[in-house]
């Protein structure tokens, strides 16, 4: 909004996870659901797509997951079922502790 989606040119909404081998296992996952389709669906908004700058790839791979599930769903995923059903097929566990659910 500061610069008018960046003056009318295209441009992409892009995660850039692992800047300078900083990793951590932590992230606010409406960055990645609600922000881009809030700001994709904004008046005059020249958004062209969702990208992935894959720096390390060592940690979180929810997030990575998760933004290119994104991309090709209109309105935001809801998250507490996104990260249930994610973790279920990764660790093959049928129901995620709300301890864990409530932690991510």
């Amino acid at each position: 909004q500061r610069t008018s989606s960046y003056f009318g040119r295209p441009w992409v909404w892009c995660a850039l996870q692992d800047y300078g081998g900083n990793q951590g296992f932590e992230v606010y996952l409406k960055n990645v659901t609600v922000a881009p389709i809030e700001t994709l669906n904004s008046p005059n908004s020249s958004m062209s797509g969702f990208g992935l700058t894959m720096e390390g790839q060592e940690g979180n791979e929810i997030i990575y997951d998760m933004f290119l599930g994104q991309a090709w769903s209109p309105s935001p995923l809801n998250i507490s079922s996104y990260v249930s059903s994610w973790v279920g097929r990764r660790y093959h566990i049928s129901k995620l502790p709300v301890t864990v659910q409530r932690a991510w």
